[in-house]
């Protein structure tokens, strides 16, 4: 029986017209015999025991009762309970209709082969191409109701399908959204000595860093720290400004092993070379370039050529599985609970992560930060104190740091803060909105 399923399988679109000429052969014969046999059975004796002689009447009243007597069997025991029955136990239904509906096909295949070539005959005639019912595919909208669906009713767990969401997503979401912004940014530059852009690189801890010329808008390359590491022999002498040791006078200029002191032809000499993106390009398409290109780090361009950041690897994971940390992340959550209702928010919070925890609904074509959206609305620099409230939801300047709005206080409505769900606290997730729409969509019609 199994081999014999997935045959049926193999061939579903033979088999699927083997099931619609099974289905309209039933139909017509049930429908053929439901007229007659209701007069007999239930109309004739009716007119005898009140002695009715109207013939015309009884056919009418035959045709009626007959019809809706065959659609109710039709639609009940030939339509919706197989396929309820199909649906919970599709391994059971499936063993136990594989072997009629294989002899069914068998017996019946000439007529199924006639039918076919008659529809395709049909379908080319009029322009329309044949639909193969192995290749059926479904929209994104249908896959994202799939998901949703049967995470409700337990057949998927939330945390898988947050990542397949996320994952959708990524065709919709842009660099901008996620890349480090340039006032953030940790940089080697070619002006400094060796051992200032060690202090940098010691400070900072990364593993790669942007090496540039004067300026962030002249950028040479990429310096990865394992390539600092790997030619520097004596690397606490020169961090500490030591004295330098007589075994090793390559740190004194000594070319014999290419580091120069002052640092500059020497990071010319490690630089890798790195590549620029828009910061308008889409996350997928960012993706298969760093597939591409094998690296893990590019340098984002505003649309008058400047830099406005750098993207990693890493940011893109993030959108998908949400905020990493490592060894070396120590910094605080950028949503942290400080009230019943009250939040402090970092500046550079994504809207899109604000609204998933906070469970606001913020919404902005031209900024993609909290702190954006609160020189949106000021349209000027506000000051530390300064408030603004936007949905009923009070947004106050806690912190600045020179131009930038680093912290935010949020103050919730009470109907709000009722919404957050404590184990989002602090959480750094972050969601579209329009997933959000989908899941509440399929509630309500699941209701």
């Amino acid at each position: 029986r199994a081999k014999l399923a997935l045959h049926v399988l193999a061939h579903l679109d033979a088999y699927l017209s083997a099931c619609q000429v099974g289905v309209t052969l039933a139909s017509v014969l049930i429908g053929w015999l439901g007229e007659p046999t209701v007069r007999v059975l239930i109309v004739d004796p009716l007119f005898n025991a009140f002695q009715l002689k109207n013939d015309v009447a009884a056919r009418l009243l035959s045709f009626f009762l007959g019809t809706g007597a065959v659609a109710s069997i039709l639609i009940v025991i030939g339509e919706q309970a197989p396929k309820y029955i199909a649906l919970r136990r599709a391994e059971l239904a499936t063993l136990l209709v594989v072997y009629p509906l294989h002899w069914f096909y068998v017996f019946m295949k000439p007529v199924i082969h006639g039918l076919d070539l008659a529809a395709d005959s049909v379908c080319q005639f009029l322009g329309v191409p044949r639909s193969d019912a192995t290749e059926e595919a479904h929209s994104e909208d249908e896959l994202r109701y799939l998901l949703v669906a049967s995470c409700r009713r337990g057949k998927l767990p939330e945390d898988t399908l947050d990542l397949l969401e996320n994952i959708m997503e990524l065709p919709a979401r842009t660099v901008r959204q996620v890349m480090v912004p340039r006032t953030e940014i940790a940089f080697l530059t070619i002006q400094k000595s060796l051992a200032e852009n060690l202090k940098i690189a010691e400070k900072t801890a990364h593993s790669r860093y942007p090496l540039v010329d004067g300026d962030l808008d002249n950028v040479i390359g990429i310096v990865h720290t394992k390539d600092l590491l790997w030619q520097l022999q004596d690397l606490e002498t020169i961090l500490t400004g030591g004295p330098l040791p007589e075994r090793n006078p390559a740190i004194k200029g000594d070319m014999n092993t290419g580091v120069p002191a002052s640092g500059a032809e020497f990071l010319r000499k490690i630089v890798r070379k790195t590549f620029f993106v828009p910061e308008t390009m889409h996350l997928d398409a960012l993706l298969r370039e760093f597939q591409k290109k094998r690296s893990h780090m590019a340098i984002v361009v505003d649309e008058y050529g400047g830099v406005a950041g750098l993207v990693t690897l890493e940011n893109v994971i993030e959108a998908i599985v949400g905020q990493i940390q490592d060894e070396f992340d120590a910094e605080k959550p950028r949503i942290e609970k400080i009230g019943e209702r009250e939040f402090i928010v970092d500046g550079v919070t994504p809207i899109t992560e604000a609204n998933h925890v906070l469970g606001t609904s913020f919404e902005s074509e031209e900024v993609d930060t909290i702190g954006g959206l609160i020189l949106k609305e000021f349209e000027r620099l506000p000051e530390v104190g300064e408030s603004v409230l936007i949905d009923g939801v009070e947004l106050k300047v806690a912190e600045m740091d020179k131009q930038r709005i680093a912290r935010v206080l949020v103050r919730l409505p009470e109907e709000k803060s009722e919404e957050v769900e404590p184990e989002h606290e602090g959480e750094e997730r972050e969601e579209d909105s329009s997933t959000s729409r989908s899941r509440r969509s399929t509630s309500e019609e699941e209701e």
